[in-house]
């Protein structure tokens, strides 16, 4: 598997077009590492902390958590979650 590196996108309504999309976005900085989730206008969802590879959840954005679990999923399945 590969290191997230650059953001990366995904669709969650695969009815709505580029709209409704999740973001990934690499942050490191002050000692940490995490993989921020938004939604399609940037508003922060949570981050995956790549210490201990859990997400922590800051608000949902009316986003069901069954959609953010299938994101979190499709990232997972491409790029490594946790440092290694």
């Amino acid at each position: 598997m590969k290191k997230l590196e650059k953001p990366v996108k995904y669709d969650y309504n695969e009815y709505e077009g580029d709209e409704r999309r999740f973001t990934f976005k690499p942050w490191e900085n002050y000692g940490k590492s995490r993989i921020y989730m938004t939604d399609y206008k940037g508003r922060t969802i949570g981050y995956i902390d790549r210490a201990d590879g859990k997400f922590n959840l800051a608000d949902k954005q009316g986003i069901t958590e069954e959609l953010i679990k299938s994101g979190i999923d499709k990232l997972a399945a491409e790029y490594e979650l946790k440092n290694s």
